[in-house]
């Protein structure tokens, strides 16, 4: 073996020793889910032990459905003036702040009609949650949050806004999207598709202003309508919507209702369902059971700490495969033949 080749090799083996390798594929593990709540008003107002049953469900089941994130999209109580209604939400929430699970909200239009009276309790206090390793930021004293997760090579971000926000909070998603262009991003707010899958004024402007120019968000979630319907959804290009909200069901029990979304990034599916908790079933028609095909996973990031092993396998290759001259020996140079 020659000197050239003789070096390349000590490179490729200290590189080899030095690299601590991250398998491309997740095993056992392939799926996740994220849990969304909404419109719990009438929790707070009238059912309380219905809202921390929800919280306590979601704690029970957080093995079982590998659970990274919750997101409440809006009208946490009826009455944003009724202090009792913010300590009975803060209780409950707070049943997930106390166990470690992550999550996020927004200010619904029940929530902040003259002013924002979450900052005053420890579950939606954005300054306190600013600690959690999970958060990535807040506008407007948290009335609209934003989060992120990851799962293995693979990196999430929520960002969650307040019902119809103001073009400055709008500015504030864009920066959070802007700053994390390569993670898979959801957008949530209380308002956006109406049950019917219709835009408002609003959504349009959420459309044009945030949604349109970030390719990487596949997927939104709000609540908030109910009058013709309690679930809907739709897709524009590779972004899907989901509308959904229980609130005024079995005598305004129904937002103790969570939608489970189960991420298989190998499978590169979503499989949705609805699960009622005051009454111990699913719901399982087309609306609140069903799967979407997102690419998640289809193409993994590559881990850096290998880029260096691959750049000195590309210089090896080159070498060996390099094809030799041939060398040409003048006469003079010859040994003489012997006679």
């Amino acid at each position: 073996m020659d000197t050239q080749k003789r070096n390349v090799f000590i490179l490729l083996f200290a590189l080899l020793i030095s690299c601590e390798f991250v398998p491309l594929a997740l095993a056992p593990e392939s799926t996740f889910s994220v849990i969304w709540i909404t419109d719990t008003q009438y929790l707070s107002q009238t059912y309380p032990s219905d809202f921390d049953n929800t919280c306590n469900w979601i704690i029970s089941n957080k093995d079982t459905y590998n659970i990274k994130m919750v997101v409440h999209t809006g009208d946490i109580v009826n009455t944003p003036s009724d202090l009792n209604q913010w300590e009975n939400a803060n209780h409950s929430m707070g049943i997930l702040l106390d166990n470690g699970i992550p999550y996020c909200w927004d200010a619904g239009n029940h929530d902040d009609q003259s002013s924002w009276n979450g900052m005053n309790f420890k579950a939606f206090n954005a300054s306190a949650m600013s600690q959690r390793p999970y958060w990535l930021g807040d506008d407007s004293n948290g009335r609209s949050t934003a989060v992120h997760f990851e799962f293995g090579n693979w990196n999430f971000i929520v960002v969650n806004l307040e019902y119809e926000a103001s073009d400055p909070a709008l500015s504030w998603a864009n920066s959070i999207l802007d700053s994390h262009p390569n993670s898979y991003a959801i957008v949530a707010t209380h308002a956006y598709l109406d049950e019917n899958c219709r835009y408002h004024q609003w959504s349009l402007h959420l459309q044009n202003t945030v949604l349109n120019n970030h390719p990487n968000v596949f997927m939104t979630l709000n609540g908030h309508y109910y009058s013709n319907g309690n679930a809907n959804r739709t897709v524009i290009g590779n972004r899907y919507e989901l509308f959904f909200n229980y609130q005024n069901l079995d005598s305004e029990r129904g937002a103790a209702t969570v939608r489970i979304l189960t991420f298989n990034v190998l499978e590169s599916k979503v499989d949705v369902k609805t699960y009622k908790i005051y009454s111990g079933q699913f719901a399982t028609d087309s609306e609140n059971q069903f799967t979407l095909n997102i690419p998640i996973g289809a193409i993994p990031e590559f881990p850096a700490n290998l880029l260096p092993l691959v750049v000195a396998l590309i210089a090896l290759s080159s070498v060996l495969l390099r094809p030799r001259r041939p060398i040409h020996i003048q006469d003079s140079q010859r040994p003489p033949r012997s006679q």
